[in-house]
């Protein structure tokens, strides 16, 4: 602790009052717990040189020593600090992994701020808990952050299914039972084939009414205009206010893009699931179903593309992406017309049916970020869901068991569905843009620091 306590330190927009033990944003008196504001001090009068872990426990907390439960203290106060300070992203107070501690800023010492004096910060100081075994008090502290962040947790998929999304998940788990009661009462009094016919053909209807839902009920939570945020929301949402319209147009129009391309996903399904109802084995329908079994691939593929984007790819050292599925897709397609000239139609079914299978697994892979913060039950039945594509060659010569299938595919679609749909009205995907967005932005610069460290 400083040996003047009338001395007034300023560090970007934060000025530090050591007499009145006060921390200040502009007019803003930003309150720490004690031994927070004692940590940032330390951290203050070092003028941005790097203070070890241990040297600021010594200061901090002298008379613990090597105690176990000093470098847990030390860590909520460094939460508490960035918390207070709105430094989600460190950038403000920086950690040196296996070195230390220190402020990111400069720092002047500037006359006092007049107002109404409060009590000197040696008396605040000695305002603690009575003194407890180090480590209770850090489970105290561990304890109360979590009760914070229960506080400020966003709305979760279950919390969504029972909530706003009751209606339209009723609806779903309606549409799904229906279709297995008719399966089953198809296939029971009738036979396979036309189980699976029956199976097909309203499933069709499902997919429909949920592109219908999505096209022009189904609302997107995306950035309104630009005066409707103050600049204080812009930077704790992590936005330049020099670049926050150029950022937020960009963002809009990316899920624009994407919403775009997931519709037409939705379109598609719908006349591969005709020709399972028409149930006709020509060589035209088989044709028919491995166009649309492409072209249901395709907006697969755009999908992950846009989940999947790099600004770097523009990088004369990268492959594009758009240049790299040029490539593929011409390899894929000279192959599929040949399997179709030589009329090996089963070979043409089991190419496309593979690589929808190895389409979905990508997509869903971009869905497991942790950006989006989904559950293991959703990502496990989503997976799942990718080894549907390659046994559409099975259902066609086995319809009892193709029922079976088709039944529990359409189960996995309404859950992709839901899970989309909530991804849209949460604003989680619009989330998931921008902080890939950073991500990508910053990625080769610390991959580059990482590896000259390793050298």
């Amino acid at each position: 602790m400083s040996e003047d306590p009338h001395k007034v330190y300023q560090f970007g927009e934060f000025q530090l009052d050591l007499r009145r033990g006060c921390l200040w944003r502009g007019s803003e008196e930003i309150s720490l717990r004690p031994k927070s504001f004692r940590v940032l001090t330390v951290l203050v009068e070092a003028k941005g040189a790097l203070i070890s872990r241990k040297d600021l426990i010594d200061a901090v907390w002298p008379d613990t020593g090597d105690n176990v439960g000093s470098d847990d203290l030390l860590e909520q106060c460094l939460k508490d600090i960035w918390k207070k300070l709105e430094d989600d992203r460190h950038q403000v107070v920086k950690t040196i992994p296996r070195r230390g501690c220190r402020l990111d800023l400069e720092v002047t010492e500037c006359a006092a701020r007049p107002g109404v004096l409060h009590p000197p910060v040696e008396d605040v100081l000695t305002q603690e808990e009575p003194t407890v075994p180090r480590l209770t008090n850090a489970f105290a502290d561990r304890s109360e952050d979590i009760v914070n962040r229960g506080k400020d947790e966003t709305e979760t998929f279950e919390v969504w299914l029972g909530g706003r999304g009751s209606g339209l998940t009723f609806s779903v788990a309606t549409c799904v039972m229906t279709t297995a009661i008719i399966s089953i009462f198809a296939s029971t009094y009738f036979n396979n084939d036309i189980a699976f016919r029956a199976a097909g053909g309203f499933q069709c209807v499902v997919i429909l009414i949920g592109l219908l839902y999505a096209r022009f009920w189904n609302k997107s939570k995306e950035f309104g205009p630009e005066d409707s945020y103050t600049s204080e929301q812009m930077l704790r949402a992590g936005f330049e206010s020099s670049n926050f319209s150029r950022d937020i147009t960009v963002l809009n129009d990316e899920l624009k893009r994407y919403t775009r391309y997931w519709q037409w996903l939705l379109f598609w399904w719908i006349p591969l699931y005709i020709v399972f109802t028409v149930g006709s084995e020509s060589a035209t329908a088989k044709i028919f179903q491995i166009v649309f079994n492409i072209l249901n691939t395709a907006m697969i593929l755009l999908c992950f593309n846009i989940l999947n984007k790099d600004p770097n790819d523009e990088d004369s050292h990268h492959i594009t992406a758009s240049v790299m599925n040029t490539l593929l897709f011409m390899v894929w397609v000279g192959v599929l017309a040949v399997l179709i000239v030589i009329r090996n139609f089963t070979g043409a079914t089991l190419l496309t049916g593979i690589t929808a299978g190895i389409t979905m697994a990508l997509f869903v892979g971009r869905l497991q970020s942790k950006f989006l913060g989904p559950r293991f039950w959703i990502l496990y039945l989503l997976y799942s869901y990718t080894a549907i594509q390659p046994l559409v060659l099975y259902i066609e010569g086995h319809h009892g068991w193709g029922v079976i299938i088709l039944d529990f595919a359409l189960l996995l679609k309404c859950l992709l569905y839901l899970y989309m749909t909530w991804l849209f009205q949460s604003g989680l995907l619009l989330f998931y843009f921008s902080q890939m967005r950073r991500k990508y932005s910053t990625v080769r610069d610390k991959r580059k620091e990482f590896l000259d460290l390793l050298k």
